[in-house]
C-alpha cells in the first residue's frame, strides 16, 4: 500500500516538472525545491530498490552489480569508499566487484558515481541560484576544480556558462 501511494507520488512530481517545463521552458527553483528534489531522489533510489528482478536479470553478476548501483544512487553526495570497503561490504572480492559492475553497466564504479553526481549537479545549476562550489560540494565533489573538469568534459561547457545560457 505505502509503495503504491509513493509511485503515484513520484508520477505526480514528473506530471508537475513535466508541466511547468512545458508552460514556462526552464524554471529556476528555490532552495525549499531543491530540498523536494532531494527528496524525490531519495525515494525514487527506495522504491528502485524493491524493483523485482526480471528472469534475464537473476545472475549473481548483475545482482552485485545492480545492489551497488543503488548504494550508489543512495550515497553519491559521500566519499565513495574504497575498493577494497566495498568489496567487503557486498561480501566479494575487488576483481569480481569491478568486473560484474563494468560488464552489466558498461563503465567503472568510480565512473558511475561521477556521472550520478554530475547530473545531480546540472539539475541544481540549471534550476536553482545555489553558488557553484556549494553545489559542488552537495554534488559529493571534494575538489573544486576536479568538479569544473569533469563537468566541462561531460556536458562540454563550465557550470557558469550553462547557467548563462538558461
Amino acid at each position: 500500500m505505502e509503495e503504491n501511494v509513493q509511485k503515484k507520488e513520484i508520477i505526480n512530481n514528473l506530471y508537475r516538472a513535466l508541466s511547468l517545463i512545458a508552460s514556462e521552458g526552464p524554471a529556476y527553483f528555490l532552495p525549499s525545491d531543491i530540498i523536494e528534489f532531494e527528496r524525490f531522489f531519495k525515494l525514487l533510489a527506495n522504491i528502485l530498490k524493491r524493483e523485482p528482478l526480471t528472469v534475464e536479470t537473476e545472475s549473481k553478476h548483475y545482482d552485485l552489480a545492480y545492489k551497488v548501483r543503488l548504494y550508489i544512487i543512495e550515497n553519491f553526495m559521500e566519499q565513495l569508499p574504497s575498493m577494497k570497503e566495498l568489496s567487503k561490504k557486498f561480501s566479494t572480492n575487488d576483481f569480481v566487484l569491478k568486473r560484474s559492475f563494468s560488464s552489466t553497466y558498461g563503465c567503472g564504479i568510480h565512473h558511475y558515481c561521477n556521472d550520478v553526481r554530475l547530473e545531480f549537479a546540472f539539475v541544481l545549476v540549471t534550476q536553482s541560484k545555489e553558488k557553484i562550489e556549494s553545489i559542488c560540494h552537495r554534488s559529493g565533489f571534494t575538489n573544486y576544480a576536479t568538479f569544473l573538469k569533469a563537468f566541462n568534459k561531460l556536458y562540454g561547457y563550465a557550470p557558469r556558462d550553462i547557467r548563462r545560457k538558461m
